[in-house]
């Protein structure tokens, strides 16, 4: 719940280069996780949320320069 109102980016996937370059790659795993979720639904619900959530907290700080208008690393304020 604090992360909604946070300043950390979180992706949308929708312009994202990656899936672009790798669509069939993307397919397939989109495939598996569905497959997966009909077959272990309460378990990958929270797989699949907890996964994007802690790779989104991990890329703002591994690229927290990039970030560095949006998120302020300063504890001094």
């Amino acid at each position: 719940a604090l992360l909604m109102i946070s300043n950390i980016p979180f992706p949308s996937f929708k312009k994202s280069d990656s899936v672009r370059k790798h669509r069939r790659k993307i397919l397939f795993l989109i495939f598996i996780v569905i497959s997966l979720l009909f077959i272990y639904e309460e378990l990958m619900i929270g797989v699949i949320i907890t996964l994007y959530v802690l790779s989104s907290l991990v890329t703002a700080v591994i690229n927290r320069n990039k970030f560095k208008g949006i998120i302020n690393w300063d504890e001094s304020e």
